[in-house]
């Protein structure tokens, strides 16, 4: 992008996948430029995703091997594996004035793990009920509720756990 540049970035957790499973994994939304030293904003004409992708796993490896979370060999064998569960998926740049595309974008980064929409309890089968997104399988999971309730709570953060937080580049 070039040396002085100041991007913006905004990073969503999110624990949750398919039927309410745990599956941790970031969201980003990265602004289409930056600015310089002197204050004028420079475009981006598109991200590189295999260089994102590769940035992305040397940082998460380096994050967890200066706190001893993860050995050298278990880094390597995980670089072997077909699926190492680094991916970087790029979409469309989105416009400034394209309110509705930028309006869904932000509720998907803070969407809940279970929408209320998509859940109910069926008292006579003792069964929690999940409707599937679409382009998810067509048939609706049924859970007894303590299997829902372990699904659920694995997603509430530690009381200790920092949620929120600004990172200056």
């Amino acid at each position: 992008m070039g040396e002085g540049y100041v991007p913006g970035m905004i990073v969503a957790r999110q624990t949750f996948g398919e039927e309410a499973r745990f599956h941790p994994h970031l969201h980003a939304f990265l602004t289409g430029g930056g600015w310089d030293a002197a204050g004028r904003w420079r475009s981006i004409f598109g991200w590189d995703r295999p260089v994102l992708r590769e940035l992305f796993e040397v940082e998460v490896f380096r994050f967890l091997r200066e706190r001893e979370l993860l050995t050298a060999e278990r880094m390597e064998l995980i670089r072997s594996w077909r699926h190492s569960g680094f991916d970087v998926y790029v979409g469309e740049p989105i416009a400034a004035e394209d309110q509705a595309t930028l309006g869904h974008v932000a509720r998907y980064l803070l969407r809940p793990p279970i929408s209320l929409e998509r859940m109910w309890y069926d008292p006579q089968a003792e069964k929690v009920t999940l409707r599937p997104l679409s382009g998810e399988r067509a048939e609706p999971v049924k859970l007894e509720p303590l299997e829902f309730i372990a699904r659920l709570v694995q997603h509430i953060p530690d009381v200790r756990e920092e949620v929120l937080s600004s990172v200056v580049f």
